[in-house]
């Protein structure tokens, strides 16, 4: 600005005053932010002749997890982020999708609206690991969406592939828990058979239910234990009971 006489003003003297900067942090992370708001706060206390000279700055913060936009224009471009980022891969992201395509509509917002659907899909495959695993076909059709500004149809994409995702969690979860406790009620059955019948009825009949994964099967040989008098008995109870199948 000293270079090219653009100073504010009419004055023209030289070394004129620079305008006022005002310092601006934009923090979008999980953890809440600390930091002192004013750099000299971070500075190790120390004697007076040094203390004097250590920088003094305070700045503007604007946390993107915890701001409020309640007062700010509904078509504010910050507000906008600030509500996705606060809302991002849940059922209420969906109208502020909608919202940013409608606000940012005009050919003079292409960049901006470029920018959004760069941002939400380098969020959504970084932090949320949503495009992380995709092929190739969903890589070309996410550049599409990127190029065109399509921030609706990327987030309603990314949605549905955060439930499918959760969805197979559900399943492994439960398949995993099924399982564990399958193998628990066989040790138990096992146990129980060799506390009444001794350790070689107990481990042949645990042997034998490897491969059970039917709960009233299982649950069969459990009434079997308390009914047959021998450890025969029960064992051939048990064989009945399995068939041979699962």
């Amino acid at each position: 600005m000293l270079r090219t006489g653009k100073e504010s003003g009419d004055n023209k003297r030289p070394g004129p005053p620079l305008p006022p900067v005002i310092p601006f942090v934009i923090y979008n992370g999980n953890p809440l932010w600390t930091a002192p708001l004013d750099v000299s706060k971070l500075v190790a206390p120390a004697a007076r002749e040094l203390a004097r000279l250590q920088p003094s700055n305070r700045y503007v913060l604007l946390d993107m997890q915890r701001a409020e936009s309640s007062g700010v224009p509904a078509d504010n471009a910050v507000a906008l982020q600030v509500a996705l980022e606060q809302a991002m891969l849940e059922e209420s992201a969906m109208p502020i999708w909608r919202r940013v395509e409608t606000v940012l509509a005009g050919p003079e917002h292409a960049g901006l609206r470029q920018a959004f659907a760069a941002w939400l899909r380098w969020s959504w495959t970084k932090d949320y690991g949503v495009f992380a695993d995709g092929d190739g076909a969903l890589h070309v059709e996410l550049d599409r969406m990127e190029n065109a500004g399509e921030v609706e149809a990327m987030g309603s994409l990314a949605f549905e592939r955060w439930k499918e995702r959760n969805r197979k969690k559900e399943a492994q979860i439960f398949a995993q828990g099924r399982a564990e406790g399958l193998e628990f009620h066989r040790r138990q059955l096992g146990s129980q058979a060799a506390l009444r019948f001794g350790a070689d009825a107990g481990g042949r009949l645990l042997a034998l239910l490897a491969d059970v994964s039917k709960p009233e099967r299982l649950a069969a040989v459990g009434d079997a234990i308390i009914e047959c008098g021998t450890g025969a008995e029960l064992l051939a109870a048990a064989e009945r009971i399995v068939g041979g199948t699962n």
